[in-house]
């Protein structure tokens, strides 16, 4: 039985319409939120962690299910590298937000490093799509002997940003009137972010990859980070409606990203054999079950479940 994986699979004309839709949607949502977006809300600097939370849970088992995939070329290495940068900055985002864990300050580092650590977190995850978007080059789509070096990437360039973040005050907020406005270095840096996220979207409509699942769905999640780090830096300060609409968005798209991998029928969808007969020969002489596409699923199980997976396979070793 050939078991198609996300690599592989080909983006149907409804996946298309469905993603074209959705980034729309975002793109229409934050239109309607632009002239209320610098309207000041309470200050809930739990909600950022709430956000940042969420964001690095999604964003690392996005991760892991792109390593579990049975091939790994360097554009789909590339695309799960981005994941794993974006969880780590996540859980940094939650470490170094004031207010987010412990009130009124940071759990580790300046007060001030959370402003560079979100602009290289949003820039940096739209380069890695860039430089995956450039590796799927014809069939051969990358080397995959060189499948680990863009996790090696992705580790070091969360690294150095934490700790470049310490040493700078560049990107510290100007507090006055109850408010933390954004300072230059958080707008620009901001603007030149959701420029990458839009050049990523343009750099894979140009090359027809829109055409592959995975790369079409990254649209939807580049749409949601170019409007909604230009909306929340347009908003001009923290805890403003912008700034609150941008995270729960934010949370949809990478949990809509994330969902759609879990549903590819490459994962977990494989029936395994169950024996005729019981092994008595101890779990040393007995063999793994072969790989039969006739055998019919339980009905009480779901088609694409994991679950269904691990029962049969605990059920082949029955001694």
């Amino acid at each position: 039985m050939q078991v198609q994986d996300v690599v592989d699979e080909i983006a149907s004309a409804k996946q298309q319409r469905k993603v074209f839709f959705s980034a729309a949607l975002v793109l229409i949502s934050t239109a309607a939120v632009l002239p209320f977006a610098a309207v000041p809300l309470r200050p809930l600097p739990h909600v950022s962690g709430i956000y940042a939370a969420a964001t690095a849970m999604i964003n690392l088992a996005t991760f892991w299910l792109l390593t579990s995939a049975p091939r790994q070329p360097l554009s789909h290495a590339v695309i799960a590298a981005a994941y794993l940068f974006s969880g780590l900055m996540a859980v940094l985002h939650l470490l170094t937000f004031p207010g987010a864990l412990i009130p009124d300050q940071p759990v580790m580092g300046s007060e001030h490093a959370v402003s560079a650590l979100f602009i290289v977190w949003r820039a940096g995850f739209a380069v890695f799509i860039v430089w995956a978007a450039l590796c799927e080059v014809g069939s051969d789509r990358g080397i995959a002997r060189q499948a680990r070096f863009p996790t090696v990437v992705a580790l070091a360039a969360a690294l150095f940003g934490a700790i470049g973040s310490q040493f700078t005050d560049v990107a510290a907020t100007d507090d006055h009137s109850g408010q933390q406005f954004f300072g230059l270095f958080s707008l620009y840096g901001s603007y030149v972010a959701a420029l990458l996220a839009a050049g990523a979207v343009a750099l894979i409509l140009l090359r027809g990859l829109h055409q592959r699942a995975i790369f079409v769905w990254l649209i939807v999640v580049l749409a949601a980070e170019a409007a909604g780090v230009w909306l929340s830096t347009f908003g001009g300060a923290r805890y403003t409606l912008a700034w609150y609409a941008v995270r729960v968005e934010g949370i949809i798209a990478s949990a809509w990203c994330c969902s759609f991998l879990h549903s590819t029928s490459g994962w977990c969808s494989v029936a395994w054999q169950m024996p005729s007969t019981t092994c008595n020969a101890g779990p040393r002489s007995c063999k793994r079950p072969s790989i039969d596409a006739s055998v019919q699923k339980p009905s009480w199980l779901k088609p694409k479940s994991c679950v269904w997976w691990a029962n049969s396979a605990l059920a082949s070793r029955t001694i």
